[in-house]
């Protein structure tokens, strides 16, 4: 966990990640509004470098990784995204 939030100091200043760590797992949350523009599906140039640097300190690391994600609170419907659930899918 040191190392994580050694390499992610700056980010978890500027809210874009949050880093806890529990007796079994680490949990790192990224905001929505550090990797996503509402409505959009691309990730934020920016955000791209902070998604590098948690991947090369969890490739290091042993267990199991799980990923969850949720969609925008945000109503939509646009002829790219029916509803906020083929958002979430898309990111």
């Amino acid at each position: 966990v040191s190392a994580l939030k050694t390499t992610l100091e700056l980010e978890e200043r500027q809210g874009i990640i949050e880093i806890e760590e529990f007796e079994d797992k680490i949990l790192i949350r990224i905001a929505e509004k550090g990797s996503f523009e509402s409505g959009l599906a691309k990730l934020k140039p920016e955000f791209q470098e902070a998604l590098h640097k948690i991947y090369e300190v969890l490739k290091t690391l042993e267990g199991q990784l799980s990923i969850s994600g949720h969609s925008d609170d945000v109503p939509i419907f646009n002829s790219q995204f029916t509803s906020n659930w083929s958002l979430s899918s898309q990111r």
